[in-house]
């Protein structure tokens, strides 16, 4: 059970980093007659070991038949999976070094290095925002983001209007209500956006403690 489940899991986890048996059970449950599983009031229950990599099914034959085609299934479309994988770590990396190159005039002029964020960076709560124009005249003001898809700005910001706005985040870039930037992390854990539009003006947001 292993092998499949390492198979199915992102490439980029930790070789050490303990089996998670959670998706394959629920996909088994769902997938592999549902009424009988103790969850739905049946009498049928599964364990997982993980240090052991075994999955321990207690169901009656027609459940164990089943659920060994669904296995045996899901164990042929290994290579494929592990392609896609593959292809989906490949694509991040161009993204990544497209990302750098864009970044690579505002980091010069920091004297910085600067990271592309991942996707699934943590964001809430109140930043700073230091915004730098090729005039080198900075503007300050403060960004709220609310949750991972809301954010409210002041009044005096030149990018949004005031008020709730929303965006979104991907690897390497933000968009916000169809504002296009680049984004990544430097050695202080400050956030540097770089319009797609004009690489010449960044947005330094740093956490504030209010």
């Amino acid at each position: 059970m292993g092998d499949l489940i390492r198979a199915t899991r992102d490439a980029g986890v930790s070789p050490d980093t303990p089996l998670d048996f959670s998706t394959l059970m629920r996909v088994t449950q769902s997938m592999v007659f549902p009424a009988e599983w103790e969850q739905l009031g049946g009498n049928c229950s599964m364990a997982s070991f993980p240090s052991l990599e075994l999955l321990v099914i207690d169901a009656t034959s027609g459940v164990h038949a089943r659920t060994k085609e669904l296995f045996e299934d899901m164990d042929s479309l290994k290579p494929a999976i592990a392609e896609k994988e593959q292809e989906r770590l490949q694509l991040k990396r161009m993204q990544q070094e497209q990302v750098s190159k864009a970044l690579e005039p505002v980091s010069k002029r920091l004297g910085e290095t600067l990271v592309p964020i991942d996707g699934d960076v943590e964001i809430t709560g109140k930043w700073d925002v230091k915004i730098v124009t090729p005039d080198g005249k900075p503007a300050t003001n403060q960004y709220t983001f609310i949750d991972q898809e809301n954010f409210e700005a002041e009044s005096s910001d030149p990018f949004f209007e005031s008020g709730k706005q929303w965006f979104s985040v991907s690897d390497g870039a933000m968009v916000a209500i169809g504002v296009g930037f680049h984004a990544a992390m430097n050695s202080d854990d400050a956030l540097i956006l770089v319009p797609t539009n004009d690489p010449t003006t960044y947005l330094r947001l740093t956490r504030t403690n209010n």
